[in-house]
């Protein structure tokens, strides 16, 4: 029996392989494709409209996981931030929120120096409906920069590394979209108040009826 434990407990990784959000199954872990590296799941939450409505889970993976910012956005590793929607939601009111956010979390400088490429993102959007269930993704790939994926399909990408470590603060910067999200997802409890903070009603997705 003390054997039978032993082996079972010596599996346990590899047994574990998603954990459920909300009636979601986030994966562990990530194999490498698609030019990324194999990613681990850094932590995952899910994103309300107004504290109340679920819009979508949001899971971060990193190469090597952390639970600070700084550090979180300043590793020039694989990073994806993946998205899988709770509810029907107009591509474009996402791309708007992503703009809303961004403007909240650069000053003047960064702002006026990304604009051009955050513009580009927001087109690549398109005005397409994502439906309940359905994935998309932001990834870093080092030495090339943001790609967006949607429905399984690249929507195009943008160079450089500025823009990235850029969108990371709307989930993980100084005014996140939520406390409670920017908790979640770096890996650590999330304060039991914070569904309802002012930044994120203020840069809330709204959903389509």
């Amino acid at each position: 029996m003390r054997l039978l434990t032993l082996c079972l407990l010596s599996l346990l990784p590899f047994l574990v392989q998603a954990r459920s959000i909300d009636q979601i199954e986030i994966a562990e872990h990530l194999n490498a494709e698609h030019e990324l590296p194999a990613l681990q799941l850094n932590g995952a939450a899910t994103r309300y409209f107004f504290g109340m409505v679920p819009v979508y889970v949001g899971a971060l993976y990193l190469e090597q996981p952390a639970n600070n910012s700084q550090q979180v956005i300043t590793q020039n590793s694989a990073k994806r931030m993946q998205f899988v929607m709770r509810r029907d939601v107009r591509a474009r009111k996402i791309a708007e929120a992503l703009g809303d956010a961004l403007s909240t979390n650069l000053d003047e400088s960064e702002l006026r120096q990304l604009q051009p490429q955050i513009d580009q993102l927001m087109a690549l959007y398109g005005n397409v409906t994502l439906h309940t269930g359905d994935i998309s993704s932001l990834d870093y790939l080092p030495g090339q920069g943001t790609r967006l994926i949607m429905g399984g399909q690249e929507k195009g990408r943008l160079p450089g590394k500025a823009l990235y470590d850029a969108l990371l603060k709307v989930w993980i910067g100084p005014s996140p979209v939520s406390r409670e999200f920017k908790a979640a997802i770096l890996g650590g409890a999330a304060p039991a108040s914070a569904r309802f903070d002012s930044a994120e009603n203020k840069n809330s997705v709204k959903a389509t009826n």
